[in-house]
Order: structure tokens, then sequence, then C-alpha cells
């Protein structure tokens, strides 16, 4: 807790099982923290789903260049709302070793991004996201779907923001489940009440 003060940016949550929460209530209790958001669901794949049709102008190209690594930067930047000086980080993901990083274009247009981590046939899939003006479209479907194809992962995990009440708020939680993924389990985010 400490070094997350000091060190991390503002807004920062830590996410905890919630079957652990008897156990570091007093420590939750004692640095000020208090649950934050609805939590988080973790996902397992099973093995191919349904998935849901999408249109046909949904293009998905793998990051290649410099160009398209800053693309990516700022379709991340754009869809999660973070700070321009995170920018540097997420272009050179693409490039660092056993990850990928992915665009979905509609008409040309750069419209969503996702990323994977696969090593030993193990992939994380995250940093999943749809401009505002392109979702309903199947995007994210199309990103998890390829992602999916180009790792061919024996084991595969992904989390996203357990939904509320909104149809437009669970649609992450829906595309994952579309793609074959269960909820296997679920996590609760707590922030420091000083943030």
């Amino acid at each position: 807790m400490t070094w997350l003060r000091c060190h991390a940016a503002p807004g920062w949550v830590f996410q905890l099982d919630p079957d652990e929460l008897g156990t570091a209530a007093s420590v939750i209790k004692r640095e000020g923290m208090v649950a934050s958001g609805q939590g988080w669901a973790k996902f397992q794949w099973m093995g191919p789903g349904p998935g849901a049709e999408r249109t046909p102008d949904i293009e998905i190209e793998a990051v290649s260049d410099d160009a398209m690594a800053s693309d990516f930067a700022d379709l991340v930047l754009a869809g999660f709302g973070f700070p321009s000086a995170a920018a540097p980080w997420f272009a050179e993901l693409a490039r660092r070793d056993g990850w990928s990083a992915y665009i979905a274009y509609v008409d040309g247009k750069p419209a969503g991004a996702g990323a994977v981590f696969c090593k030993l046939q193990q992939a994380w899939l995250g940093i999943d996201t749809t401009l505002t003006t392109f979702r309903r479209r199947g995007l994210q479907l199309a990103l998890i779907e390829r992602r999916l194809r180009d790792s061919n992962p024996q084991f595969a995990i992904a989390e996203t923001a357990l939904p509320q009440s909104s149809e437009l708020d669970g649609a992450s939680y829906r595309n994952y489940s579309k793609s074959g993924f269960l909820n296997t389990y679920n996590s609760m985010n707590f922030a420091s009440v000083s943030t």
C-alpha cells in the first residue's frame, strides 16, 4: 500500500478474491481502503464458442510497424481515458517478447484494439477497447477470434469488468462468453479513500 501510494497513478485500485476478504478485512480497514466499482470477472477459455455475426466492413491487422504501433497506443488511450504519458509504453508493447497487438479497422479507420500475451501455449487476452462510435458492430468478437487463432493456445484466460445494469456496460463480458470463455471467479476492487 505504501509503495502504491507513492508510485502508482492517481485512482489506482487493487483486486482481491472475495474468498480472502475475511482474512484481509483488518488490513483493508487499517489502510483506509473501500470497495470500488463492480469488480472483475476472470475468464478461462473452454474452446471455440458460437461467436456472433459481425459486419463485413471489419478488418483485423496485427501491429507490424511504427505507424500501427502509434495507432494502437492512440486507440488504447482514447478507449480507456489513459494519460498521454502511457502512449510510448503501449506503442512498444507489440515488440515485446510474447506480445502481439491488434487493430480493428472499419472502412479503413482504426476503431478498436486488443492484445495477447502467449508463452508455452498459454495466453492472456486483454487491453480490449472499441471507440464509442464503432461499438455494437462485433469488433471485440473479431479481435478475440483473431488473437485466439494467431496464438493457438491450449489454455487462455481473460478478464473484464463485471456487468452492472446497462446492456452496454456488460458488452465485454458477453463477448468473452460468446467466444467460449467461462467466468471461473470474480474479484473485488478496492481503492484508497485518500486517492
